[in-house]
């Protein structure tokens, strides 16, 4: 969040202006702006597992996503109003955990048998993005207003909440 806020405030001070409805720009200037607004960690850009790996399985080759015992694929999130248009949001394979037992149909490096004791759930992470929005009056013209946006990153396996009622 910090260094959002520094990125931030020096972006300002380099841009001079789009950002409030009494500094409004021209589309134009904005699509600019919105191409220099984009991010530039792929965690958050492109996907580092196949998007359409949604398979409840785990493999002992490939990337992150696909060797974690609470694996996940993503789907791209997109909107034409928002600066970076295009994130990755992570979406979690299974429901609850995979064990380090392979399941007898498959080999080795292949692990499918689900650890019902443990809960997949999604890591999220807070970015800052930037909505185009029309000034107030004046047709034709806009600025960017700066909202942290909720971003789901990863799945973790966690142990499963309990109150003294049951499970939660």
């Amino acid at each position: 969040a910090v260094i959002s806020v520094l990125f931030l405030a020096s972006f300002l001070h380099q841009t001079h202006g789009c950002f409030s409805k009494n500094d409004c720009c021209t589309d134009n200037k904005i699509d600019t702006l919105g191409k220099d607004l984009q991010v530039s960690d792929p965690i958050f850009t492109s996907p580092s597992a196949p998007v359409s790996a949604t398979d409840c399985q785990a493999l002992s080759k490939g990337t992150v996503a696909q060797r974690s015992i609470s694996p996940w694929s993503y789907w791209k999130d997109f909107n034409a109003t928002r600066y970076p248009q295009n994130l990755w949001q992570a979406s979690c394979s299974c429901d609850h955990c995979l064990s380090f037992r392979s399941s007898p149909r498959h080999d080795a490096s292949t692990y499918n048998s689900l650890e019902k004791r443990g809960n997949s759930v999604t890591v999220r992470s807070s970015i800052l993005v930037f909505y185009r929005k029309e000034c107030p009056g004046r047709e034709g013209l806009f600025y960017l207003q700066p909202h942290n946006y909720e971003l789901n990153v990863s799945c973790a396996c966690v142990v499963p909440r309990y109150s003294s009622k049951g499970r939660k």
